[in-house]
């Protein structure tokens, strides 16, 4: 008689980590990154350990049952309790996309390595709507230690306790420098950073009415406001022809603020085709350029409470005016879509 094979039983994972289980506010991948770091190895090392086949998954969004458990078990963590670290299926599009969730705090991260924690990623950084911290007001700043699928290596000195003699990095060291003086321009007089102000003040109107909340408790209205949101923004990185700009080109900012806050096409790369406002979240790497495109979005919906010019130095038409419809219009390569997307914020 013809034997039977058996079939293969998966390999059970007795990996440990020697690392914390992930914080409350952290992402997955963030916790895992640590994980990773303090092995000296990869995070696609790491998942190799833990029995995952998949190259390149989406840490931060649902995961298969098997890996789960695999990552659950070396954490010393209920699966069930990690689970609740990711994004609901339905919700990924507020995320960008893995590769593109790179912006930290520097002060939060150094408020972690003085309290003996390694700094760690908060999930609420990799949403397309959040460009600055809420803890501290400040401004988001990319995390340059970046590798392919979005990988963030962290360094050996944030394992060990704070060391108020060590020389970070140059480019950490301003940012964190930069990030301090943004945060003492939050109380300042004077017009010199409105635009700037304007913008922080409209993503946490966002954040509170529920936009861009990547949890599964988000009201209808909230969900609509975001389509609606994502349509108006992929306009903005739009031109008709090789020889125009893009409306994110076309928008004034001051000198002194263009690190933070201006578009610069040698680092957005590819623009979005046509409008395509599904793609919005894979097409903008740059941190500045996300930042560019909430304030026009938010100009366009009339909830931007500052003035808003062309780099001509130009006042730009208000929003929800048709001069300013029309003014977007004519950047537009699929002006069908283009003006169902101007229809739709009327509802909203």
């Amino acid at each position: 008689m013809p034997t039977m094979a058996s079939k293969p039983q998966p390999i059970r994972s007795d990996l440990r980590f020697r690392s914390i289980a992930p914080h409350a506010d952290e992402s997955l991948s963030s916790a895992l990154d640590r994980a990773a770091g303090l092995w000296g190895i990869s995070r696609w090392q790491l998942l190799r350990q833990l029995d995952c086949t998949s190259r390149n998954p989406d840490l931060d969004g649902p995961l298969p049952a098997a890996l789960l458990e695999s990552i659950g078990r070396a954490f010393g963590v209920d699966p069930v309790v990690l689970a609740s670290h990711r994004v609901p299926k339905h919700r990924m599009d507020v995320l960008l996309a893995p590769q593109h969730r790179s912006a930290y705090c520097p002060l939060c991260f150094e408020s972690d390595w003085l309290s003996g924690t390694t700094p760690y990623f908060r999930l609420d950084w990799g949403r397309l709507w959040a460009t600055h911290c809420r803890i501290h007001g400040t401004p988001l700043f990319e995390w340059i230690a970046v590798k392919d699928g979005g990988s963030r290596r962290i360094p050996h000195f944030y394992y060990l306790p704070f060391d108020a003699q060590l020389s970070l990095p140059t480019w950490m060291d301003i940012n964190l420098k930069e990030a301090r003086s943004w945060q003492s321009l939050g109380d300042t007089e004077g017009d010199a950073h409105n635009l700037w102000k304007a913008l922080l003040n409209v993503e946490k109107a966002w954040w509170h009415a529920g936009i861009g909340d990547p949890s599964e408790r988000v009201s209808t209205a909230a969900f609509h406001g975001e389509y609606v949101q994502l349509r108006l923004a992929a306009l903005f990185l739009v031109a008709r022809h090789a020889g125009q700009p893009c409306l994110a080109e076309a928008l004034l900012i001051p000198l002194h603020q263009h690190r933070v806050l201006g578009y610069d096409r040698r680092r957005q790369g590819r623009s979005t085709p046509n409008g395509n406002f599904r793609m919005l979240r894979k097409q903008l790497p740059s941190i500045q350029a996300r930042r560019t495109v909430l304030i026009l979005a938010a100009h366009t919906l009339g909830q931007l409470k500052a003035n808003v010019r062309f780099e001509t130095g130009a006042l730009m038409p208000a929003g929800r005016s048709r001069e300013w419809a029309s003014h977007v219009l004519s950047h537009q390569v699929d002006c069908k879509l283009a003006k169902r997307s101007l229809r739709e914020m009327d509802d909203w």
